[in-house]
């Protein structure tokens, strides 16, 4: 463990002792303890998505509209900034990570399967990993340039628009045009092999995608969510991938 990850276990134990020590809230205690922390945040007009208890007696764990966590005493009256691990003897598990894991699942359900770009198996599909990607990324074309690789060990990659440069570049340009095309599978093949395209405009989910991917912190391409709510940063080979998804806990 890092010493940030040291620092900010050492805040949460901090915490846990400065608790009293009592027994694991009823379900209508508990719900009133977040109805204050939500009325206390909104005081601050911060805007909280979801309150939920922690394995922490007093602490509850916040989620923002925007896709960030932090924790709240059970009042409201202290908040603290930082991740939430839990010691199991030499090894530690990150709560908030799995909670975003969570968030992440939850956004991607609300995406329709037309505003994707997908490549899949011809048999059975085993796995599903949506992919945000940019295609001017030499790392998104070299996992497109093995793309019969995934899908020949059951993977279907979805593609979602991360332009890195921003809204209205010419990466953007490119990929509204991929998502405008006749056959957007093909046009997209087509720029990540740094081909060159006919300009289309239309009603297309490119936007709504980056800001996804702003919400979920996506910062680089290409960045893969797997079926657990997990991210890996950057390209991995088919092989790999395939060994990372066989280790993912079961929905």
């Amino acid at each position: 463990m890092s010493v940030s990850e040291l620092t900010r276990t050492a805040m949460i134990l901090f915490i846990t002792l400065s608790c009293s020590i009592s027994a694991i809230p009823q379900e209508e205690e508990s719900s009133s303890a977040e109805k204050t922390v939500l009325d206390s945040l909104q005081a601050l007009g911060l805007n909280a998505s979801k309150v939920s208890a922690t394995p922490i007696s007093g602490v509850y764990e916040v989620e923002t509209n925007d896709g960030n966590f932090f924790y709240s005493s059970e009042d409201g009256k202290y908040v603290l900034v930082g991740e939430l691990h839990r010691i199991e003897g030499t090894s530690t598990t990150n709560l908030t990570e799995i909670s975003r894991g969570a968030m992440r699942k939850e956004l991607l359900q609300d995406v329709p399967l037309d505003e994707s770009l997908n490549f899949a198996p011809k048999e059975d599909v085993e796995h599903v990993v949506y992919v945000f990607t940019d295609v001017d990324c030499g790392y998104c074309r070299l996992l497109h340039e093995n793309i019969e690789g995934y899908k020949a060990r059951g993977i279907e990659i979805r593609y979602l628009a991360y332009p890195r440069a921003g809204k209205n570049s010419k990466t953007y340009n490119k990929m509204v045009s991929a998502w405008c095309a006749d056959d957007p599978n093909v046009a997209i093949a087509a720029l990540k092999r740094g081909e060159t395209i006919q300009n289309k405009s239309c009603d297309n989910p490119i936007d709504e995608q980056f800001e996804l991917g702003s919400k979920m912190n996506i910062s680089g391409t290409p960045a893969l969510i797997l079926e657990s709510g997990a991210v890996i940063p950057g390209y991995v080979t088919p092989e790999r991938l395939e060994r990372e998804l066989s280790l993912q806990p079961s929905s």
